[in-house]
């Protein structure tokens, strides 16, 4: 009986043992995840912020802004822009 015991401890300990390895990895895969994650985060960032400079500086004298039919295009693409900007910095 004894016998039987302490091999169930060994495995017991094996499989423990085995199994904090696993989580410790998994930690690890989840840390370089969410670096991934801010680095993509603040690239998207700066990436509207380019767009919007770049769209300002294409407009540079309001003619796309004060048109009608252009002007509510352009409207719409900056706004929309800075939605997914805001949706960026508030996530």
């Amino acid at each position: 009986m004894e016998l039987i015991t302490g091999f169930i401890s060994i495995i017991s300990v094996g499989v423990n043992l085995f199994l904090l390895y696993r989580v410790n990895g998994l930690f690890n895969e989840i840390d370089t995840l969410d670096s991934i994650i801010r680095n993509d985060r603040q690239y998207d960032l700066e990436l509207t912020r380019n767009l919007l400079e770049t769209l300002r500086e294409i407009d540079i004298r309001g003619s796309f802004e004060s048109d009608d039919e252009v002007g509510s295009i352009f409207t719409e693409i900056t706004s929309s822009i800075e939605r997914y900007n805001e949706l960026i910095n508030n996530y």
